[in-house]
């Protein structure tokens, strides 16, 4: 319980200096207001840099990214909400996959072993997906909002947008999330 409660509040990359003082004190105020009031100051903002290694093998080095749309999801199998949106999020990637411009990148606190035998038998991401992401865990890159949360980046690197289940209420909120962040990349690719 004590490391899913973790994983729900910290997330952490390599950081460099400018990004992660930009990004860290927009979030110290997060912490402490509430998400609807708060999560609009992290619009703009400079994600942190980071490096990566996906399930895939792929190494990801977040400045290697600038130029692209970079969507960013955060999830937990776990997690039934996260789990609800395994369709809506395959089909945004399939929606953008013929587009070089946009990258689809999903963290998640499932190790490779657990992936292997309870994630792939059953379930799809189209993401490339970065198990047991806590190992880059620190203070530094929160997503204080618990799962699921996805960001859109824009080219510069800088937040477009962000989205959790703490947005929507009813039951088509699967559906209106993928659609929100569809809209989103556009106004980024524009």
């Amino acid at each position: 319980m004590k490391k899913t409660l973790l994983c729900l509040l910290i997330l952490c990359y390599t950081m460099t200096a400018p990004a992660q003082s930009d990004y860290r004190s927009v979030l110290d105020e997060i912490l402490q207001r509430g998400y609807k009031e708060s999560k609009q100051n992290l619009l703009g903002v400079t994600i942190p840099s980071f490096q990566v290694t996906t399930y895939a093998g792929e190494r990801i080095i977040s400045d290697e990214l600038k130029g692209k749309v970079v969507v960013l999801h955060f999830w937990m199998m776990t997690c039934p909400v996260c789990m609800d949106q395994l369709n809506g999020l395959n089909q945004l990637v399939r929606q953008f996959e013929h587009n070089g411009e946009v990258e689809f990148l999903s963290f998640t606190t499932e190790t490779v072993q657990f992936l292997e035998d309870d994630f792939f038998p059953n379930y799809s991401l189209l993401f490339k997906i970065v198990p047991d992401y806590h190992q880059f865990l620190g203070t530094d890159f929160l997503v204080p909002w618990g799962f699921p949360v996805s960001m859109v980046v824009d080219r510069q690197g800088k937040i477009h947008s962000v989205f959790s289940m703490r947005d929507w209420e009813g039951e088509d909120w699967p559906v209106e999330i993928s659609d929100k962040l569809g809209s989103s990349i556009n106004a980024c690719l524009e």
